[in-house]
């Protein structure tokens, strides 16, 4: 008995632990609006679905851990850093571009560029992948924007920037655990519980 428990004590942390014990948000745009005040009134006018979806929701989660799906679609963010199984490099450009000016990132980014876009520095997150996963399926799967981000962490501080005629409001974000997943079955692909501010 006290070896099972020294056993489960000494065990990595996981991801799916840290999201147990995390609020799952299911729609993390409408997460991100609510946390920089996206629904202010603005030339007299409030979007009255936008108020409706956000509703408390910043108060809610403000300094609590919460678990979000970014989806996929970052191949140009997200990129295999090299080893399989428990010594898994991959390296991400932590962005969530919910659009209308509205981004979620690890950090306050570096700058708009020129041409509107919110630019972030890579980061190389290490973790473990399955056993059975070779170098080339990873890359692939990453390559093709076939991967989808989970991320638990807490939100930080909001921020504003503007740049190439563009004016940009986001939140940054904590992140405790991350997941990636095939989008199309599911399957977990990688998961680190490097933290990442």
């Amino acid at each position: 008995m006290i070896t099972v428990a020294l056993a489960l004590l000494a065990a990595p942390p996981t991801f799916h632990a840290a999201k147990a014990q995390a609020r799952v948000l299911d729609r993390p745009a409408a997460a991100v609006a609510a946390m920089v005040g996206a629904c202010e009134v603005v030339d007299g006018a409030v979007s009255g679905e936008c108020l409706e979806n956000t509703k408390g929701l910043k108060e809610e989660v403000t300094g609590k851990k919460v678990a979000l799906d970014l989806g996929s679609g970052y191949e140009a963010l997200l990129s295999y850093g090299g080893g399989t199984g428990a010594k898994t490099r991959f390296v991400w450009g932590p962005l969530y571009d919910v659009g209308n000016g509205l981004a979620l990132t690890v950090g306050k980014p570096q700058k708009i560029s020129e041409s509107g876009n919110v630019v972030v520095g890579k980061r190389p997150i290490d973790g473990t992948s399955p056993d059975d996963l070779m170098e080339l399926d990873l890359r692939r799967l990453a390559s093709t924007g076939a991967l989808g981000i989970e991320v638990v962490g807490k939100f930080g501080k909001t921020w504003a920037m503007s740049g190439g005629g563009k004016a940009v409001k986001g939140v940054s974000f904590e992140v405790e655990a991350l997941r990636l997943y095939n989008v199309r079955s599911g399957a977990t692909v990688f998961e680190s519980t490097q933290a990442l501010k």
